[in-house]
């Protein structure tokens, strides 16, 4: 990004084309809001096109997931320090959105901003440069080292009779764990490696 010493501006500069996964998501607008993207971010008409259709859905719940990234998209024109344009550039013929994305992005030299796997895979082999939100997040997860001791909520029952799902932080209907890492290999979704109860002395 610019400002920051030693990283390339002319990368940071490059257009980024925002596909529909991101804009229903919504994490992105956040992302934008900490001046963690530079230059400008564009909008393909066919993938607007794609939104509206989401959004005039009778499913109720692709409509609200429709109408959501509409207003995401809304929320980062009003912001000042963003560049936000639509394109008026239309698709392939067959109507295929993401493959649409990608050809746009190969003839411009445009970086896609993603949540979907595979545009995500299918970019990268044909040489487009992707940034993914979810692997952002995850990479943004706080280490937490063998032997550390932390509060974590245990939210769902695993598999076996060891294992649960946690996260931590949180408080439901008042009911905290205390945890110690027992392992240093981590999850593919998290830094947080397995955990092993830890029991107060009385």
């Amino acid at each position: 990004m610019s400002g920051v010493a030693g990283l390339d501006s002319h990368a940071d500069s490059l257009p980024k084309l925002l596909d529909t996964s991101v804009l229903i998501d919504g994490r992105i607008a956040d992302i934008c809001e900490a001046h963690f993207l530079d230059g400008p971010l564009q909008v393909p008409r066919f993938v607007l096109h794609e939104l509206q259709q989401i959004a005039d859905s009778s499913d109720t719940l692709r409509r609200q997931r429709g109408r959501r990234g509409l207003e995401v998209l809304q929320r980062m024109q009003k912001m000042s320090h963003v560049k936000v344009e639509v394109l008026e550039e239309d698709g392939l013929p067959d109507g295929e959105v993401d493959r649409s994305l990608v050809e746009l992005a190969r003839k411009t030299g445009a970086k896609i901003v993603t949540n979907d796997f595979n545009l995500n895979k299918v970019a990268g082999l044909q040489g487009v440069a992707v940034l993914n939100v979810n692997q952002l997040a995850n990479a943004l997860r706080p280490a937490v080292l063998p032997g550390e001791s932390m509060r974590v909520l245990i939210f769902a029952r695993g598999q076996r009779s060891e294992p649960g799902r946690c996260v931590s932080g949180r408080r439901h209907n008042g009911r905290r764990r205390t945890a110690r890492e027992s392992s240093p290999t981590a999850m593919w979704t998290s830094r947080l490696p397995p955990c092993t109860r830890r029991r107060r002395a009385k």
